[in-house]
């Protein structure tokens, strides 16, 4: 790509564009394909091959979009703009801080690198979303027994077996299936036999892992009166 060296710039306005116009046809762009690729408004690049400062947005754009079509044509950017503040300086209507910014470019279209990160990082929030999601689906529900407690020894032939679960998840107490409240809670009575029970709940959702409590409840029926212990109450 060729290099447009600049002279010194005497003639005022009309030297910046012609110096702007005789790169861009040297390269046989038109003015529009310039617009589409660089992403500045048509308006604002005719306005600075005209010389016609004016028209360019107050602040530092006419700046930004100078240094960006200079760079774009390979002409030296720091003579044009030495020429530039020269016919540029602040009025009423215009000042050198940053005002409104110019239609039809907002701040993602300035800035190719903020919008990556604006997207990544709602990519990276939505695949955090499903991790978490997965693995809360698959982890096991949680459980607790209110009744029995561990080791127990009893002379009730019916035993209460209750506690705390998830809403909506797969309840058993030996195998049964358990009917779950709106609050999460479950009861059920369950008979014994005489000696050593074991009574296990369990509670699962879809595609989880259970979670398993067992107990061991030790039971001793009483013996009928007048029997002298040899015989007990079924």
């Amino acid at each position: 790509m060729s290099r447009f060296s600049l002279r010194q710039l005497q003639s005022g306005r009309s030297e910046l564009a012609r110096v702007l116009v005789q790169a861009r046809q040297a390269r046989g762009l038109k003015l529009l394909e310039v617009s589409r690729k660089l992403k500045i408004p048509t308006r604002y690049l005719a306005a600075l091959e005209a010389g016609e400062l004016a028209s360019l947005p107050a602040g530092n754009y006419g700046r930004y979009f100078l240094r960006r079509y200079a760079e774009f044509l390979g002409v030296e950017f720091k003579p044009l703009w030495q020429q530039y503040g020269l016919w540029l300086q602040p009025t009423d209507h215009q000042s050198t801080t940053l005002s409104k910014p110019p239609a039809g470019s907002t701040l993602l279209s300035r800035t190719p690198w903020l919008r990556r990160a604006i997207f990544s990082l709602a990519a990276l929030v939505v695949v955090g979303y499903l991790l978490v999601a997965a693995v809360v689906a698959f982890l096991p529900p949680a459980l607790s027994l209110v009744s029995p407690q561990a080791d127990l020894t009893t002379s009730e032939p019916v035993l209460s077996v209750s506690g705390l679960t998830e809403v909506g998840v797969q309840l058993t107490i030996n195998g049964e299936r358990i009917e779950v409240s709106n609050q999460g809670r479950f009861n059920r009575q369950v008979p014994l036999r005489p000696g050593l029970n074991t009574i296990t709940v369990s509670a699962g959702k879809s595609y989880s892992r259970p979670s398993l409590i067992t107990r061991q409840v030790l039971f001793t029926p009483r013996a009928a009166p007048g029997s002298g212990g040899d015989s007990v109450v079924p």
